[in-house]
């Protein structure tokens, strides 16, 4: 195993933090899901303008184990992988998705988080079919990481980690789910607010493409080596 250097995003500490929706452990005790202001575009903005750089290390695996920890996850988990086909086949044929769709997603990425998974579709519950269709049509369109996530986040109970998911449904060559597994597995431990903005997010992609590129294995495969290794190593 190898250790490169990267440059990753530290959001400096304020006295009001920007909590995620998702995140449970970051919002305040005396404030439920539904109190916290959940459209996050244009905190998400405010993240990045607030941005500090710093120099860490990641960890780079050898091409055949990522190959050997991707094929233990496909054969471990044979519905999360077979949901996913099915789903991102039909979004990349319609550039869209609707309700119906984005409920389906929240149940593979919180199958283990009943909870979470509650609490989102209630939040969902606010939007209606036909803006789900207009803002993924419009996410979908955008060519920007960022703009495809900002978009995303449009929906209520939508933050960094669904949009992930929903990338990674539709483009698995050049996305990843964003999880705290492959977070900590990458860099051996994640950052104090991993899913406030998104700019960990794309730090995670642009290290995980250069290994993408250099081993000709899609983004997603090398998620899921990342992923399985830290699940089984941890237990």
């Amino acid at each position: 195993m190898i250790y490169r250097y990267f440059k990753s995003y530290k959001q400096p500490i304020k006295k009001e933090v920007i909590s995620s929706p998702l995140q449970d452990r970051l919002i305040p005790e005396d404030k439920t899901i539904s109190e916290i202001d959940l459209d996050l575009k244009p905190k998400y903005r405010q993240a990045r303008r607030n941005s500090e750089v710093r120099e860490k290390k990641f960890l780079v695996l050898s091409k055949e184990e990522i190959i050997r920890w991707a094929q233990r996850y496909d054969e471990d988990h044979t519905w999360w992988v077979l949901t996913e086909k099915e789903i991102g086949d039909q979004i990349r044929l319609d550039n869209e998705f609707g309700m119906k769709t984005l409920r389906e997603i929240v149940h593979w990425k919180f199958l283990t988080l009943p909870g979470r998974e509650k609490r989102v579709n209630n939040l969902l519950d606010e939007h209606t079919d036909e803006q789900v269709h207009r803002i993924s049509r419009g996410a979908l369109s955008q060519r920007g990481d960022a703009s495809r996530i900002e978009e995303l986040c449009e929906l209520k109970g939508i933050g960094v980690a669904l949009a992930s998911t929903v990338l990674t449904f539709y483009d698995p060559q050049r996305y990843c789910v964003y999880d705290i597994h492959v977070v900590r597995e990458m860099y051996d431990q994640e950052p104090r607010y991993m899913f406030t903005g998104y700019d960990h997010y794309l730090q995670l992609l642009k290290d995980i493409r250069k290994m993408s590129k250099n081993y000709n294995i899609s983004v997603r495969t090398i998620e899921k080596a990342l992923f399985k290794k830290n699940l089984d190593e941890s237990k």
